[in-house]
């Protein structure tokens, strides 16, 4: 997701760049030739044929302001490298690599494994846990099953058939940093 969201803003922030070259030229070009500066930006607008009207005049907007809209796009682009940078450096920091980072953010099921970690504050069983977060236990199972071979959860206790789980140290640190990471973005907005 994030690499579509990037590429996205990187050819947006080209085609403003584009927009912001023409009126440069244009405006350069008409002032050489004593044109005003409504006669340079028809120069730009001419380059590109455009034949509905509110397309057109949504593009020479554009255009008009694509010097500051091409700053500011390519500041966009630059704090998504840097928060993508930091985050990164945040797992790394407390000793996560990147398939930790997946099984949590990027694969499916990752958002249940998170809440599965924050229910289990105390010690539970796979059936406290589906009462829980509204699931059904086979489900449980199998995200304890994965957390449990990652080493975020452990047995506690064992009666009978029943097994009794907890959050261990590494999943303790995990959930702090994704409830801090989530502070640091809740914050910012």
């Amino acid at each position: 997701m994030f690499r579509i969201i990037l590429a996205i803003l990187l050819v947006f922030s080209l085609a403003i760049s584009f927009f912001a070259v023409l009126q440069v030229f244009s405006s350069i070009s008409a002032s050489s030739q004593g044109v005003s500066s409504q006669g340079a930006s028809s120069i730009g607008a001419s380059i590109i044929q455009i034949t509905s009207s509110s397309v057109g005049s949504t593009l020479q907007a554009i255009q008009e302001n694509s010097i500051v809209l091409s700053t500011v796009s390519w500041l966009l682009v630059g704090i998504l490298l840097l928060w993508r940078g930091r985050t990164k450096s945040a797992w790394r920091r407390v000793g996560l690599d990147i398939q930790v980072f997946k099984l949590f953010v990027k694969m499916r099921g990752g958002t249940t494994r998170l809440n599965l970690l924050r229910s289990l504050s105390s010690p539970k069983d796979r059936a406290q846990l589906a009462s829980d977060l509204g699931l059904d236990w086979k489900t449980i199972d199998r995200h304890v099953q994965i957390l449990n071979k990652h080493g975020f959860v452990r047995e506690h206790a064992v009666y009978g058939n029943i097994k009794v789980y907890e959050l261990t140290s590494l999943g303790m640190i995990l959930l702090q940093l994704i409830n801090d990471l989530q502070e640091d973005a809740s914050g910012r907005t």
